[in-house]
């Protein structure tokens, strides 16, 4: 995902990149849009290790096609990459999300690995600003609209990760469906997350990205309240509306943070600025996936506990334009 940002971002001009992001967020969601679908009609009829067999065809296509078809967009630059920093920033992210598993039944030892975790991950901060070609540039994180940019994506990352795993385990759990029930449960909001991004992409290109963010945020609040409504059933057909109803708000917001984030960013700097964005989401994503399902599973009714990891994701998303209006105040 790095390297097709970094690509799009490098050959097409500013002008045009919110319609060719919204385009590659297209290709990026329609995985997960049909994937949960395929995945259980898979299990239903064949054994799990298909899931991994059915792939292989496809990623050595893509691999031959690479060889013949891909040209090289960019010049080649000889790179050394600092080993250090890639043990430490492993361990770092590896330690902080074994520690959030590990509270819930040994709270000291996980205390203990979040702050080891915490420490390395001070350690290769320090090493990056001593370094002269880092293996992220941490500079980059003084630029207001790219550091607020990439915050807004990654909360609106978690939730759609997040979201995406709690829903279908809540409906095999809970409504004791069969895991291709499931997976049709959340296809209708991932389509609509998926061909969103495409008229997403012109609508930022012409007014920007404030009443798109403004918009998904508002939509993915109201998709929040039926769980909190104690005369409501959450039943199979109201769990598929308000995910698809997140979903669509969640397609407003992601392709246009994305675009924005990359507006004030060098040229030079789109390899590391895209390389940076995401390791912070999906670092802060594997984290947030980690809490919800630790929080989904504390009660000990999953129905109280999806009701907590709703209210969870009603400050994330109250966040997200939060950000968005400090971003703005500090422009003027």
């Amino acid at each position: 995902m790095a390297f097709q940002m970094t690509t799009m971002m490098t050959i097409y001009p500013p002008s045009q990149r919110g319609m060719i992001m919204g385009l590659s967020t297209f290709v990026i969601a329609f995985g997960p849009a049909v994937g949960p679908t395929v995945a259980g009609i898979i299990l239903n009829y064949l054994n799990w290790r298909y899931l991994f067999i059915s792939i292989l065809p496809i990623m050595l296509l893509i691999l031959l096609i690479s060889f013949w078809r891909f040209p090289n967009y960019s010049q080649p630059k000889p790179v050394q990459i600092d080993f250090i920093s890639v043990i430490e920033s492993f361990l770092s992210i590896s330690l902080i999300m074994l520690s959030i598993t590990m509270m819930k039944g040994q709270l000291i030892l996980g205390i203990f690995l979040f702050i080891l975790g915490f420490l390395i991950g001070c350690l290769l901060l320090k090493r990056q600003l001593r370094m002269k070609k880092p293996l992220i540039n941490i500079y980059l994180l003084k630029q207001p609209t790219f550091i607020k940019m990439t915050g807004i994506s990654i909360l609106a990352y978690i939730i759609l990760v997040g979201l995406g795993q709690l829903v279908s385990i809540f409906a095999q759990m809970q409504l004791s469906v069969d895991s291709l029930t499931a997976g049709l449960i959340l296809l209708p909001g991932a389509i609509l997350n998926a061909f969103s991004s495409i008229v997403v992409g012109r609508i930022y290109d012409k007014h920007g990205p404030k009443k798109l963010i403004i918009t998904g945020s508002f939509l993915m609040l109201v998709s929040f309240i039926p769980f909190f409504l104690s005369r409501v059933e959450i039943n199979l057909a109201l769990l598929s509306v308000t995910y698809a109803l997140c979903l669509l708000g969640i397609g407003l917001i992601f392709s246009p943070s994305l675009t924005e984030a990359f507006k004030e960013i060098e040229p030079s700097q789109i390899s590391q600025a895209t390389a940076l964005n995401n390791t912070l989401r999906q670092m802060f994503a594997s984290i947030g996936i980690t809490i919800m399902i630790s929080i989904v599973t504390t009660p000990s009714s999953m129905n109280v506990g999806i009701t907590w990891v709703m209210a969870l994701c009603i400050v994330l998303t109250i966040a997200i334009p939060l950000l968005l209006f400090r971003l703005t105040s500090e422009k003027k």
